[in-house]
């Protein structure tokens, strides 16, 4: 793994494609923060008291691409220009379900983008070619509750964004992408909206 400035653009030496959105220690200072840190752009102001930050959403496989063999037939592969993030959400995936990884239906690198009060915007990476979901399902759920909604109308599956409206404000919420027909999702990510 290596890291590059990028200034919230692409390492495109390293393959990668999709470097925006980044957290707030990323947004302040790119890839990497150094112990003068403010925190910023942490809407709370808070920030980790460290020597330095390296982000994982910042962090990309700059190497040629590795496989894992499982069986003879199934593999467990991180692309060369894979996120960090991407890799550690695919290894939690494998060992809660296995089958979404080794059938290329896994939905990688959920993160939260522009959030107000009434609205979130969440991103993923594109899914691979050879995912068998016909289409994405954003689910939505506040913590505490039951069960998962499910938002419609659902996307297709070249979709790498979507904003969910009609939220309340100051309301701590859990969003998930679902390929339609895999029955895989991809990791929760829990975003409180604007006062």
């Amino acid at each position: 793994m290596a890291t590059k400035t990028s200034n919230g653009n692409c390492c495109s030496s390293c393959g990668q494609t999709n470097c925006n959105n980044l957290t707030c220690g990323c947004a302040d200072h790119s890839l990497s923060t150094p112990c003068g840190y403010t925190g910023r752009d942490c809407k709370d102001g808070s920030h980790e008291k460290c020597e330095e930050v390296y982000c994982e959403n910042c962090i990309a496989n700059c190497e040629s691409k590795l496989e894992f063999e499982i069986s003879s037939t199934t593999s467990f592969t991180i692309e060369k220009g894979e996120r960090l993030s991407a890799t550690l959400q695919k290894l939690v995936q494998y060992v809660i379900n296995p089958a979404c990884v080794t059938s290329n239906n896994e939905i990688l690198n959920i993160m939260p983008g522009t959030v107000d009060s009434t609205s979130v915007q969440i991103t993923w990476d594109l899914v691979g070619t050879s995912n068998s979901a016909s289409a994405l399902q954003i689910r939505v759920k506040i913590p505490t509750a039951a069960g998962w909604g499910n938002i419609t109308p659902t996307l297709p599956t070249t979709s790498t964004s979507y904003t969910v409206t009609g939220l309340l404000p100051n309301t701590e919420y859990m969003f998930s992408v679902l390929g339609v027909g895999t029955g895989c999702t991809s990791a929760s990510i829990f975003v409180t909206t604007n006062p």
